[in-house]
């Protein structure tokens, strides 16, 4: 399925949605009475939205769990958990993203960056992360789950699974995907279980769990 640079693809398998796109995303941080992922949507005519990075207490009070710094606003401190292995580092007017190992990462604290905490990392250059999987908390265990991928084409991806899966399962399943043949892959996950959501405005069949209340939401204009 696509609709103008936006590209969705969907497996049977695990239950696997996958938004591909080359345009910025954006972050969304409401701590404090979150509103449905749907009402959100709508009201800012997002075109797609997903649940974000791990936080902690419940979802009307929250705090993100890890570090957090969006556009040089610095809202949570490192946090060392084997499970939050990496950070996303992201620049929206670059559209440069990366994912940096916790025990090599400098904050920036710029205006130009998003940088988000989360993990473990589950692919590198077209390889299984296996350590930082095996490290993790729940990174053997099946979950429902949610991942943000990039490639060296600069495309981008959304992915989540409605169907629980171990991450080195699922990791192992996308690398035979057509879609990431002859790229160079990198995926990280992000928070699962009864967190994953999606909301489609091209495709509403795809939303799921879009009623929820979820304090860190990732953006597609």
């Amino acid at each position: 399925m696509q609709n103008d640079e936006i590209e969705v693809y969907t497996d049977q398998k695990y239950g696997i949605v996958i938004v591909s796109f080359s345009s910025r995303f954006d972050l969304i941080y409401h701590p404090t009475k979150a509103l449905p992922l749907k009402d959100i949507a709508q009201h800012f005519d997002y075109r797609y939205v997903m649940n974000g990075s791990f936080f902690e207490g419940d979802r009307l009070n929250a705090k993100h769990a890890g570090w957090l710094s969006i556009l040089g606003m610095n809202h949570s401190l490192v946090k060392e958990d084997p499970q939050l292995s990496h950070v996303v580092r992201y620049d929206p007017s670059s559209e440069a993203i990366e994912f940096l190992p916790l025990e090599e990462f400098n904050p920036l604290i710029s205006d130009n960056y998003i940088e988000f905490q989360t993990g473990p990392l589950i692919i590198r250059n077209n390889k299984l992360a296996e350590k930082y999987i095996k490290e993790s908390i729940n990174g053997l265990g099946d979950y429902k789950r949610a991942l943000l991928a990039y490639t060296n084409d600069q495309q981008k991806y959304f992915i989540i699974t409605k169907e629980v899966v171990s991450l080195d399962d699922l990791g192992e399943y996308l690398l035979t995907l057509p879609i990431f043949s002859g790229k160079i892959f990198n995926a990280i996950n992000l928070d699962g279980g009864p967190s994953v959501a999606l909301y489609s405005k091209d495709y509403p069949e795809l939303n799921y769990n879009e009623e929820d209340r979820l304090p860190i939401l990732l953006t597609i204009d």
